[in-house]
């Protein structure tokens, strides 16, 4: 694709461009608007050297912001840029060769990031940025020589509201500990106006003295990452202002404690930590103390967030308190961080948990009896645990997970029931859950029988292979269901239902008497759906039944009457049924998308159809179709009030040149893996803004009546139609005007 001529739109503010036919240094001069403030150029194996081989795109001075890009060549951009009066941001990213900084002003940011051959001379430059403030971020410090170099940038006396330094994660032999030590210490900024730090790759052993340092008192974030030769944290507790802590990928450090919180009243501000990927990690000490409901010298006292991520060794911590925290999560750590942090948190409400290495039943069941304020809890890949609670538990105490209100538990290879005895007694202890409205149980493989409590309002069941049948605590159970969804749970039969005197008597899993304020189904991968949905009953709130994937289903699942019955429905999708047989033409009436295909029937042998006037949104699936032409699926009787229509996989269609011109309210039409198809509607649409066609080898014309509402085309897969529609091609006179073109998914526009 070749650049413009050099005259733009006229009131273009935004513009991101390069990587072209041509590259830049070769482009004929450029006249940019002067409403432009916003440029991006992206380089890439552009041979410029020097900035002023580019003086032919005649910046304009009204550029607020510049953003340089992938040069690989460029050494220098010290002159060209002096009359950009306006910049307020400048971004040097991905240009390896570059030395030095433009003698120019910059009012707000400055990104500098990859300077591979960074030189003493780009430091030298930041003096002539004398307003620079907002944020500066270098990367590539390693090719610092030392702290002289450094401190010729001179940050004491930038007003930086953020800082970010970064080395390279390639560990280098010739790297002296003391020089980057030195090197960051030169790097320290102006303190009263810093507000965020990001420090990445450190080589040093330690970190200097005025990272941590309380004299910054507005530093409100930081972030620590893969500083792997540090021993020890610095002292970031007396930093008052600080609120979000990030530290992460530090193998060496064994142990957190005073060096990191300091003495007296540590980390006053901090809302959100997180410490990841911390393998060397064993200790966290801590001395914070609660008296008389008194925080006493206590860490964290307003810590709201928690994140422990990765750290296998930490086996001991000694927080004694933690009373602000309400959302806790623990990933790939021990059960002992697990025990520890919960019996700290009382009143945490949102708790995740992830690969507990030690997390046993006997250990869980300790677990669970600190869990009395949560109210989320997740729970992933804890494949030791087999039951959430155990008879003791249910027996002991009706206040266990009182307040749960929302359960995931996904990959937990051995968990068999919520409750121990709910595998043989059925609803035993499910009175726990009283408050629980969400749950969604994906990929537990030995899952056998699921005891629901009463007020569940959303149930998912995904991918669980042994289940077998839900019931409920108590006869009624299930009245206040809102959503189902079962995705590829193929013994799942049954509801069980409690009759009173230990009798129970088994219905249909999804049905209207069990289950009257449904409003969402979604059954896939199942081989009888007729055995688990019985719809002789009304769901009078029903919104959205989606079936798919479902092979082997036997009879037809709804007569005529049951669909128009729905007449809350408005989204409608049954696909990828083989043995299923579509409805005799009646639909639901007020239903407003339908996606449908792949049924018993090809589409070409069903009865007239006789679709709402509500229906906006079609998607037909063909497959095997035999029909060639679109006029022999005219008894489908489209109605005129469609806005989106979507033709997809119709192996041996040929035209819809016809069948489809009364549509004259359509506005996204979606051809895909149509391969023999040949042409399309000749006739005009007038209310059509965006035509997608893709997969369709066999396609080489565009009708021109199409074009001239179009707002966005998207053509892909389609090669003679690309090559046409491409700038150059035969088809761009006629198209050009489209503003969103797409070709194989890159724009044109």
């Amino acid at each position: 694709m070749d650049v413009a001529t050099g005259l733009w739109p006229p009131n273009l503010r935004d513009l991101t461009i390069g990587r072209l036919k041509k590259p830049i240094s070769e482009w004929g001069p450029q006249k940019f608007p002067t409403s432009l403030v916003d440029l991006t150029l992206d380089g890439g194996t552009e041979e410029a050297t020097n900035w002023s081989e580019l003086s032919h795109l005649h910046l304009p001075s009204s550029l607020t912001r510049l953003r340089i890009r992938s040069f690989d060549n460029l050494e220098t951009v010290s002159e060209g840029l002096q009359h950009l009066t306006s910049l307020q941001h400048l971004e040097i990213r991905s240009c390896p060769k570059i030395k030095d900084l433009p003698e120019t002003h910059i009012g707000e940011e400055l990104y500098i990031t990859r300077l591979m051959e960074l030189h003493h001379y780009t430091f030298l430059r930041l003096p002539y940025f004398e307003n620079l403030q907002g944020k500066i971020s270098f990367k590539g410090l390693d090719k610092v020589r030392n702290a002289t170099e450094a401190r010729e940038a001179c940050l004491s006396q930038k007003r930086l509201s953020e800082l970010e330094v970064e080395w390279s994660d390639v560990s280098d032999a010739s790297q002296n500990d003391t020089t980057e030590n030195d090197v960051l210490d030169a790097l320290k900024p102006y303190n009263e106006c810093l507000k965020r730090l990001g420090v990445v790759n450190y080589p040093g052993l330690e970190f200097p003295k005025w990272v941590g340092d309380p004299s910054f008192r507005h530093l409100a974030r930081v972030s620590i990452r893969g500083c792997k030769k540090c021993t020890s944290l610095p002292p970031l507790g007396q930093l008052q202002s600080l609120k979000e802590l990030s530290i992460e990928d530090m193998g060496d450090v064994k142990v957190v404690g005073s060096e990191f919180s300091g003495t007296g009243f540590a980390f006053p501000s901090l809302e959100v930590l997180s410490f990841s990927r911390m393998q060397g990690w064993e200790v966290w000490s801590t001395n914070g103390t609660i008296t008389t409901g008194v925080i006493k010298d206590a860490m964290f006292p307003h810590l709201k967030e928690l994140h422990i991520i990765d750290c296998p060794n930490l086996f001991e911590i000694s927080l004694k308190a933690l009373p602000s925290l309400r959302d806790l999560s623990i990933r790939e750590c021990c059960d002992g961080v697990l025990r520890s942090l919960v019996h700290a948190a009382p009143s945490v409400t949102k708790l995740e948990i992830r690969k507990i290495s030690g997390l046993t039943n006997e250990v869980w069941r300790g677990v669970i009896l600190d869990l009395m304020a949560v109210e989320e809890l997740k729970v992933k890949c804890c494949d030791e645990i087999r039951y959430l609670w155990e008879s003791k538990e249910a027996e002991a105490s009706s206040k266990v997970l009182v307040n749960l209100s929302k359960l995931i538990l996904d990959n937990c290879k051995n968990l068999v029931s919520l409750g121990e005895k709910d595998e043989e007694e059925y609803n035993y202890g499910s009175n726990l859950l009283t408050s629980l409205r969400w749950l969604h149980i994906w990929h537990c493989e030995n899952f056998k029988h699921l005891s629901c409590p009463n007020n569940i309002e959303t149930l998912g069941l995904y991918y669980c292979n042994s289940i077998t049948s839900v019931s409920f605590f108590s006869r009624g159970g299930g009245q206040k269901l809102r959503s189902v969804t079962i995705w590829d749970c193929k013994k799942l039969l049954l509801l069980k239902e409690e009759l009173g005197e230990g009798g129970e008597k088994n219905r249909f899993l999804i049905n209207s008497k069990s289950m009257p304020m449904l409003e969402y189904v979604w059954i896939s991968d199942h081989p009888n759906v007729a055995s688990i949905f019985e719809f002789g009953g009304n769901f009078i709130h029903l919104t959205t039944l989606i079936i798919q994937n479902c092979k082997s289903t036997g009879e037809s699942l709804f007569a005529d009457i049951q669909l128009q019955s729905l007449t809350s429905l408005t989204t409608l999708i049954i696909q990828d049924c083989p043995s299923m047989d579509v409805a005799a033409g009646l639909w639901p009436p007020n239903l407003r998308k339908l996606s449908t295909g792949r049924l018993k029937k090809p589409i070409s042998e069903w009865g007239p159809q006789k679709f709402p006037t509500s229906l906006v949104d079609l998607t037909l699936y063909g497959e095997t179709e035999a029909a060639t032409n679109w006029s022999q699926l005219s008894h489908l009787h489209l109605p005129s009030s469609l806005t989106d229509l979507w033709i997809h996989s119709f192996d041996n269609m040929e035209t819809v040149s016809e069948g489809l011109q009364h549509l004259t309210s359509l506005q996204h039409l979606r051809i895909t893996e149509c391969p023999k198809i040949k042409d399309l509607p000749e006739m005009l649409l007038p209310s059509l803004l965006s035509l997608d066609i893709s997969d369709c080898p066999n396609l080489k014309e565009l009708p021109v009546t199409l074009l001239h509402s179009l707002l966005r085309l998207e053509i892909s897969g389609c090669p003679d139609l690309e090559e046409r529609c491409s700038r150059g091609g035969s088809y761009w006179p006629q198209i050009s005007h489209i503003p969103c073109i797409e070709i194989n998914n890159e724009s044109q526009t």
